[in-house]
């Protein structure tokens, strides 16, 4: 019998596919960079991040970075990496740290229990900086529209908080792969549904694709909210929609990879 403490678990893979990219549970020693990633490619191009200038915010901007650092560390994510970049194996590398895999794009998640959706919502609520906290309000707008909990009897959802694909890795599915990914996640872990808010018609094609369907949509433009809400006006075109899933039970999904070595 193997003594356990003498056990390496590796991340689970939950699919590899032609492209050449890994998906996997994200680990902890890619946080930080995670983080540094979202701020330099996904909040200058994110509909609603972009257009509520939340770089012009540092309190706000920090908020987002303390946020997103707290969901990494304390739920799972996943990742893509690129199979093509390969860890250095020549002669004069072998005393070398070996060469960080390429992060291809990381979809942010949470599993969210009935008893802790309050929990979750009061510390969106506690975050500092004007743009972010009229973010979070027009976020949890859309959310309160529906109890998932009670609509599919389930006692947890996976809720989807941000997309990240690196530009070099963009038009190649990736997106698609990673929800993908997301509704096997969902499914190993007993979780019943799946829920996230996808700000542009691109976004809603990939989730759609996967599975999810419209529940509640706001049209940007439109949006007549008060101070204490974000507008937009005629900046921006897109609509943000809330989009769900039911988790199927008996599906054709496939178990992860779960790799395990020995010391």
């Amino acid at each position: 019998m193997y003594n356990t403490e003498e056990v390496i678990y590796f991340p689970t893979v939950w699919e590899r596919n032609s492209h050449s990219f890994r998906i996997e549970d994200l680990k902890k020693d890619r946080f930080d960079e995670v983080v540094e990633l979202f701020k330099e490619h996904f909040i200058p191009n994110d509909v609603l991040f972009k257009n509520t200038q939340i770089l012009k915010d540092p309190q706000s901007l920090q908020s987002f970075s303390d946020q997103l650092l707290y969901v990494l560390k304390t739920s799972s994510s996943l990742v893509a990496f690129d199979e093509n970049i390969q860890e250095s194996t020549t002669k004069k590398d072998v005393f070398q740290k070996p060469v960080k895999r390429n992060i291809a794009g990381v979809l942010v998640l949470e599993v969210i229990t009935k008893f802790d959706y309050g929990r979750v919502m009061k510390r969106e609520k506690s975050l500092s900086g004007e743009t972010i906290k009229k973010l979070i309000r027009l976020k949890e707008h859309m959310y309160r529209q529906t109890d998932f909990f009670a609509k599919y009897s389930s006692k947890r959802i996976l809720r989807i908080y941000y997309l990240c694909v690196m530009p070099e890795y963009r038009h190649l599915e990736l997106g698609y792969h990673l929800l993908s990914s997301a509704v096997d996640l969902a499914r190993a872990q007993d979780v019943g549904v799946v829920v996230g808010l996808f700000q542009t018609s691109e976004m809603q094609r990939v989730a759609t694709k996967v599975g999810m369907t419209k529940n509640y949509i706001v049209h940007l433009s439109e949006w007549k909210g008060n101070s204490e809400y974000p507008v937009f006006g005629n900046r921006i075109t897109e609509d943000c929609a809330l989009m769900e899933l039911k988790v199927p039970v008996h599906s054709h999904l496939k178990k992860p990879e779960t790799v395990i070595a020995l010391k």
